[in-house]
């Protein structure tokens, strides 16, 4: 634990050195939500009917989704649903979805909220590749709001530990501020 806190304290020097305040603050406006985007990443699509923002890094690709759903006490965020949502959003990038049998769900804390995590490996059967996601589904009972976000790594050849780290980082920032 000593030595990931002390690597995840030096990335975080490197990769929040300069972040863009604009776009995290258009996030904030048009969202509810904003997390620290670093300067290699921009927005890929953003859809305020469907409530779905994908932030993109070329070279390796590295993908962040975030959904949202307002007014939602009483969803039940299970396995099956999360696994419905993540694939759906993954399926913005070359219909990309979650390998059967190929991740892992568990309870675990997002920011202080209780959350379904499930990490595992994503395939796309169009374009032939794949690679390590994670994803969290939580409730934020503040802003009467669901949301999932998950975060995918394809770098063929590479190691993804580093850009799973980033990604992990990053998603970390994540506050939400509920319908503006």
């Amino acid at each position: 634990t000593y030595f990931d806190d002390y690597r995840n304290a030096r990335l975080k020097e490197t990769l929040f050195f300069r972040t863009q305040g604009s776009l995290e603050n258009e996030l904030k406006e048009k969202c509810g939500w904003t997390m620290k985007i670093p300067s290699a990443y921009h927005i890929e699509k953003a859809d305020t009917i469907e409530n779905f923002v994908q932030i993109k890094r070329l070279e390796p690709d590295i993908n962040i989704f975030v959904h949202w759903m307002d007014e939602q006490k009483s969803l039940n965020i299970s396995e099956s649903w999360a696994l419905e949502k993540i694939n759906w959003m993954l399926s913005h990038y070359e219909n990309a979805y979650l390998q059967d049998d190929y991740y892992f769900t568990t309870e675990k804390k997002f920011n202080n909220r209780n959350a379904t995590y499930i990490m595992g490996l994503w395939q796309s059967d169009t374009e032939y590749s794949g690679g390590p996601a994670f994803s969290y589904a939580f409730r934020d009972t503040e802003n009467d709001r669901v949301y999932v976000i998950a975060g995918h790594v394809f770098a063929p050849n590479q190691r993804k530990e580093p850009e799973l780290r980033e990604l992990e980082l990053i998603v970390k920032t994540f506050t939400s501020f509920g319908a503006e």
